[in-house]
């Protein structure tokens, strides 16, 4: 009875070991595990810890101090220096529009940990299945190639057919190569952006993948309206900022402030104490001047950048917003058209073939076709759903399902 209790927990955790990765698990662990994520996540932090100490003044200067005067006094001295209150307002809120610009940054890199993990996904599953789709192809113009030698040997072929199934076979093997070679560079992808190590594989090929259907909502979308693009916050955060700081320049010429008190420790006479108070005087006004001039070029140039982010992020989306609706049109075809026809030519082609009423050219073209028409969906597919989680990275925003359980439509198998 031990044995077999045993026996079931191995293969109870060989079964848990082979279980795919999902597209969930993959992204929660990114989303945990990613470095620079967390390091980000970091830099955001630090960013909003330093807005209180842009509003805070600087700290005191304590000390002792000896007047002689005929009598020696010894006195207890502290000073604070004190900007004019303004500029700690406007410290601070130039600081926080820095810190936008990193909570900005760190959504911007979420959503591009996402967009690579997704298209990591999606491609390594496309790969693998391209690779069983050769391995079937080679299967068939092995059999055929049976089928070509039977043929000749009682002379219903020619040879030269014999030797373009052995040709045809060659060539899949060499592209068996290459999708292999794919395949490992989306493994290390994948476990890249996973932090699941060098050594990392998955199989993929028994999950069944959704393709969202996202037209309908980018019918719906404005090109116009970027107020969610992570790109395009971080880079008003930073316009703001610097129109802050150039507000900031122009209160150099308000004076600052030093306080001083000094207490008698020892010494005569008793009761002896000094108050000052001192201030500022922008002086050297050129150099006030200069600074307030490159402040407001700094801003000037970042009213600028923020222009040419709105219209490159408004082009790209616009290029994309086609481009997926197109993609999802051709994958569309794909599925309910191309592979249903080819298919049937196929299988229509074969039956002809050993009944000698077609030449192996035929068979070999119907072959081919099928293959290249089934390889072109997942290569579609593939394009289609890198376009869509890059738009909604530009975007800021996610329009379809993917990552999540519910919402989809189940590709067809």
């Amino acid at each position: 009875m031990k044995w077999m209790f045993a026996a079931f927990l191995l293969l109870s955790s060989v079964s848990i070991a082979e279980e795919p990765l999902s597209l969930e698990a993959a992204l929660g662990a990114a989303y945990a595990k990613f470095p620079r994520l967390a390091a980000q996540k970091d830099r955001m932090r630090a960013a909003e810890s330093e807005v209180l100490s842009r509003a805070t003044p600087s700290s005191p200067n304590v000390g002792v101090s000896q007047l002689n005067r005929g009598n020696s006094t010894l006195y207890a001295t502290i000073e604070q220096k004190i900007d004019f209150p303004t500029k700690y307002f406007l410290k601070a809120k130039a600081q926080g529009y820095r810190a936008d610009a990193e909570e900005s940054d760190y959504e911007a890199l979420r959503l591009h940990v996402r967009s690579n993990v997704i298209t990591a996904y999606y491609g390594l599953h496309a790969v693998q299945q391209i690779i069983d789709l050769n391995q079937q192809d080679l299967s068939r113009l092995k059999e055929i190639s049976r089928v070509t030698e039977s043929k000749y040997a009682s002379g219903k072929a020619p040879q030269h057919d014999q030797m373009k199934a052995h040709v045809a076979q060659t060539e899949t093997e060499t592209k068996l190569i290459a999708l292999r070679q794919e395949e490992q560079a989306l493994q290390a992808k994948l476990g890249y952006f996973i932090a699941a190590g060098p050594d990392f594989q998955t199989n993929l090929r028994g999950r069944e993948l959704s393709v969202p259907d996202v037209r309908s909502e980018l019918e719906k979308i404005k090109l116009s309206d970027m107020a969610e693009s992570p790109t395009i916050a971080k880079t008003k955060a930073l316009t703001r900022a610097a129109e802050t700081e150039s507000s900031l320049t122009g209160w150099n010429f308000a004076p600052d402030f030093k306080v001083m008190y000094q207490h008698r420790v020892a010494g005569a006479p008793d009761n002896s104490h000094i108050l000052g108070v001192s201030m500022t005087i922008p002086l050297w006004f050129w150099g006030n001047s200069s600074d307030s001039i490159a402040a407001s070029a700094r801003a000037s140039a970042a009213r600028k950048e923020l222009a040419n982010a709105e219209s490159q992020v408004a082009a790209d989306l616009r290029t994309l917003k086609y481009t997926l609706a197109s993609d999802y049109e051709l994958y569309e075809i794909f599925r309910s058209s191309l592979i249903p026809q080819a298919l049937s030519s196929y299988n229509s082609a074969m039956a002809a073939y050993r009944a000698n009423r077609i030449s192996f050219n035929d068979y070999l073209d119907s072959e081919r076709s099928l293959l290249k028409v089934k390889i072109a969906r997942l290569r579609t597919r593939s394009e289609y759903i890198a376009n869509l989680v890059r738009f909604e990275s530009m975007l800021g925003k996610v329009l379809s399902s993917l990552g999540q359980l519910s919402h989809a439509t189940k590709e067809a198998k």
